[in-house]
């Protein structure tokens, strides 16, 4: 098996914990383990060789940390992790990880401060980081993330103002930052957004008024902004907006 270069085994009853030689693999490039019973930490060593290029290990019950080493080489283009039970924190090696397009870690345990860098990966397009424990800010390096899609962020306790710089990343289709410690004013460059066609901010602590600029995302369906502190009148530019079917 030394050779080995891509393990597929997903959807099956796979049970038990994986292997640490798995880690061991100096050629192993693709991983896809999703749809299992699996259990314990996956190897540390994964990806130290010749570097990740593909790895789901989705809709297990893998625990411990997010081994450190997967970016390396910058080749991996999915890191799909959500619904286990990992712990522990982003690796800030994941920082310079430019590869990678579609990270999800939804649905486990972890926690702390999301590397900056991470905000600002050009080639990133989704970023599920729902049902987490994961605090601090997004920073204003979001403004590099011009092929940022979908921002998932919901049931964390993210917390700060929201940036004027998400307005930059103008790719976005998909913000959801519901149940959060957010604060501050929704960013009056929101308008910017003219793909943006979902924005939750519900169950926040933001304050001040609803910019005027709401109305230039022409393409927003769903706007929920129920449970902060917001005042004022809701811009009569709303009102206008083609495709909304759902405000709270």
């Amino acid at each position: 098996m030394t050779k080995l270069a891509s393990l597929h085994l997903f959807g099956n009853k796979f049970s038990g914990e994986i292997p640490k030689e798995i880690g061991d693999l100096k050629n192993l490039t693709e991983l896809s383990l999703y749809g299992n019973n699996f259990t314990g930490p996956l190897p540390q060593k994964l990806g130290s060789w010749v570097g990740m290029q593909y790895l789901d290990v989705s809709d297990n019950s893998f625990s411990g940390p997010i081994p450190p080493h997967l970016c390396k080489h910058n080749q991996i283009d999915e890191l799909a992790l959500l619904n286990n039970s990992f712990s522990g924190t982003i690796p800030e090696t994941y920082a310079n990880c430019t590869s990678l397009a579609r990270f999800r870690l939804s649905r486990n345990s972890l926690s702390g401060v999301v590397p900056s860098g991470i905000w600002g990966l050009a080639n990133l397009k989704l970023f599920d980081l729902a049902m987490n424990q994961f605090e601090g800010p997004v920073t204003s390096d979001i403004a590099k993330a011009k092929s940022l899609a979908q921002l998932l962020l919901s049931y964390n306790k993210f917390s700060g103002e929201l940036p004027l710089e998400i307005s930059e990343a103008s790719s976005l289709v998909s913000i959801q930052l519901s149940s959060n410690q957010f604060s501050g004013h929704i960013p009056e460059t929101i308008g910017k957004l003219k793909k943006l066609t979902s924005l939750t901010l519900n169950g926040n602590n933001l304050s001040g008024i609803v910019p005027d600029s709401i109305g230039s995302c022409t393409s927003l369906n769903e706007i929920n902004l129920a449970g902060n502190s917001l005042s004022g009148a809701i811009p009569a530019s709303v009102g206008s907006l083609p495709t909304l079917n759902s405000l709270n």
